[in-house]
Parts: C-alpha cells; sequence; structure tokens
C-alpha cells in the first residue's frame, strides 16, 4: 500500500483537477449557487444534464430566460413536467441564475445540495 504525503496528495488532487490552488470557498448565499440546490434537489440534471450541458433533454446552459416559462408550465409535448406546485418565485429566479451560469467559470459545481455548505 503506498502511503501518501498530505502535499503530494494535494499535488496530485490540483492535478487532477479536482482542488484548485489557492481557490476560496464558494460564495454560498448567492442566487446561482441557491438555483444549483435546487438544480440536484429537484432532478433537473435527470434530464439536461448534471451542468446544464444536455442530456436526454436539451441544453439550456446560458438560457436562464426559458426558465420561469417552463417550470411554470411545463412543456408536456417534449416531457417537461410542470413545477408550478413545487417551486416559488424566488426558487424560480435561483434556478434561473444557475441556469445563466452553468458552464462557465461562475457556476457553483458542487453535488451534496442537502449540505449546509457543499464542497465544489
Amino acid at each position: 500500500m503506498k502511503r501518501w504525503s498530505l502535499a503530494a496528495a494535494t499535488t496530485a488532487l490540483i492535478g487532477m483537477g479536482t482542488v484548485a490552488a489557492g481557490a476560496a470557498a464558494p460564495a454560498t448565499d448567492t442566487p446561482a449557487f441557491a438555483g444549483r440546490r435546487l438544480w440536484l434537489k429537484e432532478n433537473c440534471y435527470g434530464c439536461h444534464g448534471p451542468h446544464a450541458g444536455g442530456g436526454i433533454a436539451t441544453r439550456i446552459q446560458g438560457a436562464g430566460g426559458i426558465v420561469p416559462y417552463a417550470v411554470s408550465g411545463g412543456f408536456a409535448a417534449y416531457g417537461m413536467p410542470n413545477f408550478s406546485s413545487q417551486l416559488t418565485s424566488t426558487d424560480i429566479s435561483n434556478l434561473t441564475a444557475y441556469v445563466n451560469v452553468a458552464g462557465t467559470s461562475a457556476e457553483p459545481t458542487f453535488l451534496q445540495w442537502w449540505k449546509a455548505v457543499p464542497q465544489n
């Protein structure tokens, strides 16, 4: 079994892109952060992909303008359900903010939506 020093492990993780050197903790009080939390919690990634880049449903990175219409009314003909009974207007605004930064360097990328301060 190979033993790793903290410095070697950190260097290896930085090389894999897992830990950014000198990276600041992500801002957790932004609409995009709250929107990312909803994106995961409501399973939006199941159809639109983990970063809104598309999956079985269309790519919507940067297309936040469609979010209020899509989640409020759904697009039944395309398999998009109506979320109007599940989401508040603040939730919809936060999802819009997330979709607008998805796929950019400003995107929050954490996966653990249930944690108070998830790690990227």
